[in-house]
């Protein structure tokens, strides 16, 4: 928790978490997840467990054990190196 910030999963991310588990069919803990690190500004949300490519208020989910890597991840990866 020092090393990167934290957020909240307050009364108006579950208003989001609820838009998502309806029009997308996402379990509430994913699209908690999902919602949360929109609203937090994440650009990308490295996981294997949702879509790939899903968009979600300029979050996109990526996979970052396939090939062909996004973009933007590949961009991260080149920056940090």
């Amino acid at each position: 928790m020092e090393a990167y910030p934290t957020l909240d999963s307050t009364s108006a991310a579950w208003q989001g978490v609820m838009d998502l588990c309806v029009s997308h069919q996402l379990s509430s803990w994913d699209a908690l997840v999902v919602n949360v690190a929109a609203e937090g500004g994440a650009r990308l949300l490295l996981t294997e467990d949702l879509n790939p490519g899903f968009p979600w208020r300029g979050l996109k989910v990526v996979n970052p054990l396939v090939a062909p890597e996004d973009p933007l991840l590949q961009q991260l990866v080149m920056t940090s190196s």
